[in-house]
This record gives structure tokens, sequence and C-alpha cells, in this order.
């Protein structure tokens, strides 16, 4: 990016900047949201630190919707927003800024909330485009200062293999799902595209899913619960997830049988989260033993 009026923020704040200024913002700490309307030449930016309070938060967005809505050639109906940072410091953050956005029906057509090593952010405020830069992953720098024999230098456990299966009729929510499991390098996915004769058949002789996602657009299919219900019997060490707002009341009888956040952009870290959270719980579940102890001897 031209360096050119490239104006660097290092506090949080609610910020209202307009053609040709550019910004540059440090992501390692911070939360940020962008507000733009396409008709305008000016755009919002709210920094949330992670040590701030929820209030904070929704005043910083009250107040850039109030000044940035009275803007002479802001159209509030093409505004659009955008969510950076790491996600899983700002969970609960996120949940507010969710149910915000649904009250100001602003949709979020880009976000970054769970990428490794972020460095900055930089958006050009006459048309609210992003671009974000990453920190290099150099090995001898980041560890020149750990002494040969330590454990950073002895062999790692074998990666966690896993393999989950995708229940749902929606092809963009498969595609979502698959794209959040199959970036975990040993992480594979099953998404089927539709629940035929010859699915129901592979669906009895497998019994190698770690994880089975069920999303809830299949809430009102029938045979959902005699699914399930194989699967498990052939392998109880599996997780399910539902993905929706809550578990509905049928899948309760599965002890394995947890919630996880809707699929979207906002809660994209949390579900992530919680995936993982799934294969090490499946994992746990199928590399745990029982031990047994000898009773012991009543004294005569």
């Amino acid at each position: 990016m031209n360096t050119e009026n490239l104006i660097q923020i290092n506090e949080s704040g609610i910020y209202l900047f307009t053609s040709p200024k550019k910004l540059s913002v440090s992501l390692k700490k911070v939360l940020i949201f962008t507000m733009h309307s396409p008709s305008s030449s000016s755009t919002g930016l709210v920094v949330q630190s992670p040590d701030e309070h929820r209030g904070d938060l929704l005043y910083k967005l009250d107040t850039l919707w109030t000044k940035y809505s009275k803007l002479d050639d802001v159209n509030t109906e093409l505004i659009e927003g955008k969510i950076f940072g790491e996600g899983d410091k700002f969970s609960s953050l996120l949940l507010s800024l969710k149910g915000w956005l649904q009250r100001h029906e602003i949709p979020v057509p880009a976000s970054n909330l769970g990428k490794l090593l972020p460095d900055h952010l930089f958006l050009d405020c006459a048309s609210g485009k992003v671009g974000i830069q990453y920190l290099k992953n150099d090995g001898e720098q980041a560890s020149h200062l750990i002494s040969s024999g330590t454990a950073r230098l002895r062999n790692t456990a074998n990666p966690i293999r896993a393999e989950v299966l995708i229940l749902s009729t929606n092809r963009v929510l498969r595609t979502l799902a698959k794209q959040c499991v199959e970036e975990q390098p040993h992480w594979l996915a099953t998404a089927p595209e539709n629940f035929n004769e010859s699915f129901v058949k592979n669906l009895k002789e497998e019994n190698r899913w770690s994880v089975v996602l069920v999303f809830d657009d299949l809430i009102a299919r029938p045979d959902l619960v005699n699914w399930l219900d194989g699967i498990s019997n052939h392998n109880p060490n599996v997780q399910f997830r539902w993905v929706g707002a809550q578990i509905p009341h049928p899948l309760k009888q599965f002890k394995n049988c947890k919630l996880l956040p809707p699929l979207e952009p906002v809660l994209l870290p949390e579900f992530k989260k919680n995936l993982n959270h799934a294969v090490f719980d499946s994992e746990l579940s199928s590399t745990s033993e029982t031990w047994s102890f000898p009773r012991r001897k009543r004294a005569k």
C-alpha cells in the first residue's frame, strides 16, 4: 500500500476519516470494526482493546453509527461492516457485536478472526478496502534464546488425526464447515450432498468419524435420531455437535451431543475452538483406559 497520507493508530477509540487518508493499525492486541458505505468517501473505525468493558464497545458502536450515518454522502441502506483481530481474545465481545449488527441490519461481507500471527491492518478510507499483513514465522529468530536440550527441541507428540462428518442440506454451510475442518493439516471432512439410500447404507457401515456436525436445517428430519443412533452404536467415542441455537430435545439422549455456535463470520473463532475441543474429546475417549484395582480384603 502507498504510505502517502498513511496515519498510524495506536490507541483504542472511535475514528472517522475521509479520502485520501489511509490508516495502519496493529492487530496484535485489539479488535477492529470498520463501517463503510459504497456511496461515501469516508470510513468509520472502532478499535477495542481486550481489557475494555462490553459497554465501552456498544457505546463506541452507537457513537460511530450516529456520526457516520449523518454524513451527506452516506446511504445507510448500503452500510457494511468488517471485523478483524484475534477472535479468541474477544469471544464475549463478538457476541455483543453480533447482536448490535443484527439490530442495525448491517451485513458483514468480510472478517478475519482466526488467522495466525496477524500484524497490521491497512485501511483505505475512500473505498473501505482493507488489507492484512502477517508476521513472518522466522524459526531461527523465534528460538535463538532456547538452549539445547530444552523441551522446545524434543520430539513433539504425534498430531491428532480426525475425520469429521458434516450433515446439512445447505451447500454454503457444508462448504464453510469443510474449510474449517480441513484447514487443520491432519483432518478430513465428509460432506454428503444428499441423504439417499446409498448414504444411509454407508452411514451404517462407517465408524471412523471423530466428530459429526449436525446443522439445524436437519431438525425436521424424522430419521435423524436413527442415523445418529447407528453411528453411536458403531463408534461409542464419536462426538456429536449440534450447530444452532439450542440442542433439540430428541438429541439430548446422546451423552456426547453438545452445542456449537452457528457458522457465522462473527462466531467463527468460537466455532473453530469448540470444534477443536470436540476432536480432543473424541481422541481422549478412544485412548482412555479404565484401570481396575483389586478390592481391599476385609479383616477377619
